[in-house]
């Protein structure tokens, strides 16, 4: 079988020690999966990387390799190593600045390599490694619990019978621990895994995760932060004609793991996966195409969406056709992604990135993160809790690494961190979620053959602190001797903002905030009414307090309106009397004619006077319909005494000629401008030529 990593783990052969190239090959394939939560600082810019020369963390007289780091959300940084045969630990407490002795964790009497670490979320920290034990390698562990200060004593998780190798481990958030490795069963490598759930001190049985038929190798796991939890491996062909990148997945709170599902295609050679899982779930594994004859190989990826089931279709993220050695993948807090590289160029290797956005489907264009005059192997990443990216390489035996800061898109000039006196391995990293940032390798003195045992390095560089920004965006609302000022917070600068203070004439004085806070707006009280003031604001952190914001002018009122006299009242005047002129008359006795019915009124003004004179068609009827007798009217242009007459209708005629009629005679007099007043009267009328009486 041609390994596909013969040359792709280190320098293509080109003169570098057999050792140094051992090593590199036995450290390609290893990585660190990192639960990151969002910090409360800004963008970090990291400061210099101390100690200088870095710190010894390894007893000389034995050589260590296979340095692993992680970091606990207190900032507590642990290393372990094999040193001897032995794995090793050692711990830098939260906000320390040294490592402790090491301690040895794995028995004595046996071969103890390739240790793994992960801190769970309470601080308890797992490490696994292999070991032989005369027959076998077996896959052991050992835990620290969360306030404890020792480790336990190795516990057995892989079976006797065949090799168990390259143990992987996740921490869930609960603290649900995973370790995963391959194991020979007679006649393939195998993908198993072993489950201690949260709050449980043992592990469970081991489980295949991966199907016979081929062997599985090098397996890499990552835990989302609802605990689902993805492992990927690459495995061969029965004739070994072709690799390919396989991942099962088991879903949160659940104990057991899905069927492998091909995430590469099954035709090619594709290698040494990794895998890295986002806030929202959405899973991505990372791995290395290589062409039939392992003389090229491209980078490529694939994503399973949040929610979704199955992953996306590969795509291509180094250049086709060149030679891109495995990748690294780390995401941050937000769902950024960022996965790295060495390609060769036809001349050198050079460390390369593509990042795909958060809430971005697709991935940036390639960057190079490291200078294209040299050869540049090995990178590894690490992502802080606001999402600053560190990423590390073996350069010429001398350890480098650059930073891109939170929000930023380029990477920092790289910095040299190992010294140039000897061969340095492959570097590992890791960042605490507030920024504080490890690198930690093997060094040996001196060249080649020449060289010394390795010994175990490190060093840390810490975000820069400084005032806070300015607060921009500021808009006062004015009040009774008050003002009330909004603002938008600028970046806290590597330490939290813990108050404000104001200043109200344009930044000769400044005032604290009391009680101390943080939240917009702030009032402002004290102030006179009528008098404009300029306001500005600054931010106070642990380190002081920042610059001043762009003033803003204000100008306090009483907002109760002054009272407005009341007038006296005008006086009402008293009512024009309306004059109503009299509606009263007299009606005197009427006298008949054979034509009309001749009366006298007296009134007391001018007026409207009118006569209505109805009778029964059948005398002495009561009920009998009415009939009109006689009408008449006159105007009155003055008080006294007027004449009426009424003329008879020809109906009341000619009753009167067949014999005498009971008439009601109505007179209505209505004086000018005023209202009516009527008089009724039974008036009977004789035969015609006969007298009248009423």
């Amino acid at each position: 079988m041609t390994s596909a990593v013969t040359t792709d783990c280190g320098a293509p052969a080109n003169g570098s020690s057999r050792r140094r190239s051992a090593l590199l090959c036995v450290l390609v394939a290893t990585g660190i999966s990192v639960l990151l939560a969002p910090a409360a600082a800004h963008a970090t810019t990291l400061g210099p990387w101390l100690p200088s020369p870095p710190a010894d963390l390894s007893a000389a007289g034995g050589p260590a390799y296979d340095p692993q780091v992680a970091v606990a959300p207190d900032g507590a940084t642990t290393i372990t190593w094999a040193r001897n045969n032995i794995v090793q630990a050692t711990t830098r407490a939260g906000g320390a600045t040294t490592f402790s002795a090491p301690v040895n964790l794995s028995a004595t009497g046996g071969s103890a390599s390739s240790p793994q670490v992960s801190v769970a979320a309470d601080g308890a920290t797992t490490i696994t490694w292999q070991r032989y034990n005369g027959q076998y390698n077996i896959i052991q562990a050992a835990t620290r619990a969360a306030g404890a200060t020792s480790f336990s004593a190795p516990v057995n998780l892989s079976a006797t019978g065949g090799n168990a190798n390259r143990p992987q481990i996740a921490v869930a958030p609960d603290g649900a621990t995973t370790i995963t490795w391959y194991r020979y069963n007679g006649d393939y490598n195998i993908i198993q895994a072993a489950t201690r759930a949260a709050g449980a001190s043992t592990f469970s049985e081991p489980v295949n995760v991966s199907v016979t038929g081929g062997n599985a190798n090098d397996p890499q796991i990552a835990v989302g932060t609802d605990g689902a939890t993805t492992i990927t491996w690459h495995r061969y062909s029965s004739n070994y004609s072709s690799a390919t990148v396989q991942a099962a997945s088991r879903a949160a709170g659940s104990t057991t793991f899905s069927n492998p599902v091909d995430v590469s295609t099954t035709s090619a050679n594709a290698l040494n996966p990794q895998v890295a899982i986002a806030a929202d779930g959405a899973t991505t594994i990372t791995w290395q195409l290589n062409d039939s004859s392992y003389s090229s190989a491209t980078v490529q990826a694939a994503t399973r969406a949040a929610g979704a089931s199955t992953f996306s279709n590969a795509v291509d993220l180094s250049a086709t056709g060149a030679h891109a050695n495995p990748p690294q993948v780390a995401i941050a807090a937000d769902g950024a992604t960022t996965i790295i590289w060495c390609a060769y160029d036809g001349t050198y290797f050079a460390v390369q990135a593509r990042t795909r956005a958060a809430d971005a489907t697709t991935f940036a264009s390639t960057v190079d993160v490291s200078a294209t005059n040299s050869n540049y192997y090995n990178p590894q990443i690490a992502v802080a809790g606001d999402g600053a990216t560190t990423i590390t390489w073996l350069h010429n035996n001398i350890i480098q690494a650059a930073t891109r800061a939170a929000g930023a898109t380029v990477f920092s000039t790289p910095v040299d961190l190992s010294a140039d006196d000897g061969d340095s391995g492959v570097p590992r990293v890791a960042s605490s979620r507030d920024g504080v940032t490890t690198i930690t390798w093997s060094h040996s003195i001196g060249f080649d053959e020449a060289a010394g045992d390795p010994i175990i390095q490190a060093v840390t560089a810490t975000p820069l602190v400084t005032e806070p920004s300015a607060p921009t965006a500021l808009l006062a609302t004015a009040g009774n001797a008050s003002a009330s000022v909004a603002f938008t917070a600028g970046a806290s600068n590597g330490a939290a903002i813990t108050n404000y203070e104001y200043s109200t004439n344009n930044g000769s004085t400044w005032t604290a905030r009391s009680p101390a806070a943080t939240t917009s707006p702030i009032a402002i009280s004290g102030l006179t009414n009528g008098t404009t003031y300029s306001v500005k604001l600054r931010a106070v952190n642990r380190v002081g307090a920042g610059d001043p914001s762009s003033a803003v002018n204000v100008t306090p009122f009483d907002p109760t309106p002054t009272p407005t006299p009341t007038p006296d009242p005008t006086p009402t005047p008293d009512p024009t009397p309306i004059f109503e002129p009299s509606n009263k008359f007299v009606a005197l006795p009427v006298d008949a004619t054979s034509s009309a019915l001749q009366s006298v009124i007296v009134v007391e003004a001018p007026g409207t006077a009118t006569q209505l004179g109805t009778f029964a068609a059948s005398s002495g009827a009561r009920s009998s319909k009415r009939v009109t007798a006689c009408t008449g009217s006159k105007t009155i242009t003055k008080a006294g005494r007027h004449k009426l007459n009424c003329t008879l209708t020809s109906a009341a005629r000619s009753a009167r000629r067949h014999g005498s009629i009971r008439m009601t005679l109505i007179t209505t007099f209505t004086p000018t401008g005023g209202t009516a007043r009527a008089i009724s009267r039974t008036v009977t009328l004789k035969k015609t030529s006969s007298g009248v009486t009423g």
